[in-house]
């Protein structure tokens, strides 16, 4: 496996890898950020994203049409609908005011979408699919999908804040757990609906900044997603590994 910037990060079980500093994922110019995963899930830039040099590299978007768009396929699907880790750095920009914001989104009720939300807290949506079975919808409703809505990480997203958050989400479908690490730490745990053997599975592209909510105001410097659950000591190797870039 190609790996990111940042040599102590985690690569067990990395399945997407996008990372403004390093030159490999993103030159500095252009439409592509590649992905240094090996799996090729490479991104498109659009509407005018931005890049930054400062902290290394960071992508701009503007909360009005900017976006990265990753195409959907089997391969994404099937690494997608099972456990997951999602780690994302990432700055509102200062002057928000109002608004929710997407940060990441397959498909609300899918695989995955992660929502900044207008009373700051940072919320993970997913559908899972009880045993196997299609059909069905809303909130633990058996023989078919289970809807989990979770509210977390309240009060680091704060309108006129200015700084950097490690934001990272881990889904344990087995135990029925989301978990909510902010800058290495767990902040928050609540119970996912279940019984669940995966996600939901959508045909929809993966977005970085624009989703079913509204689009990302502000920077972001990487993406990364696992397709496994990472422990707690394995969140904090990650956030140590980039800390000093962001000054946290």
């Amino acid at each position: 496996m190609a790996l990111s910037r940042g040599p102590n990060i985690v690569t067990d079980g990395l399945v997407l890898c996008l990372d403004a500093a390093d030159e490999k994922s993103y030159s500095g110019s252009g439409t592509t950020w590649n992905d240094r995963s090996g799996n090729g899930y490479n991104g498109t830039l659009s509407g005018g994203v931005g890049f930054d040099s400062s902290c290394g590299g960071v992508l701009d978007f503007d909360g009005v049409d900017d976006k990265v768009a990753i195409p959907n396929s089997t391969n994404l699907q099937e690494h997608l609908m099972v456990d997951q880790t999602v780690c994302i750095l990432m700055k509102l920009d200062p002057t928000y005011t109002s608004g929710r914001r997407n940060i990441i989104n397959k498909e609300y009720g899918g695989e995955i979408s992660v929502t900044v939300e207008d009373a700051a807290a940072a919320s993970y949506y997913w559908a899972g699919q009880q045993n196997n079975e299609n059909g069905g919808g809303g909130d633990d409703e058996g023989g078919g999908y289970c809807n989990s809505s979770t509210w977390m990480a309240t009060g680091w997203f704060e309108k006129g804040n200015d700084i950097w958050v490690a934001y990272t989400v881990v889904r344990d479908i087995g135990n029925a757990d989301i978990l909510a690490y902010i800058n290495g730490i767990l902040r928050e745990e609540e119970a996912a609906c279940s019984p669940n053997t995966q996600s939901k599975v959508t045909s929809s592209e993966l977005q970085i900044g624009t989703g079913y909510a509204g689009w990302w105001f502000g920077q972001i410097a990487s993406v990364r997603i696992y397709n496994r659950v990472l422990s707690a000591s394995e969140v904090l190797q990650n956030f140590n590994a980039h800390k000093s870039r962001f000054g946290l």
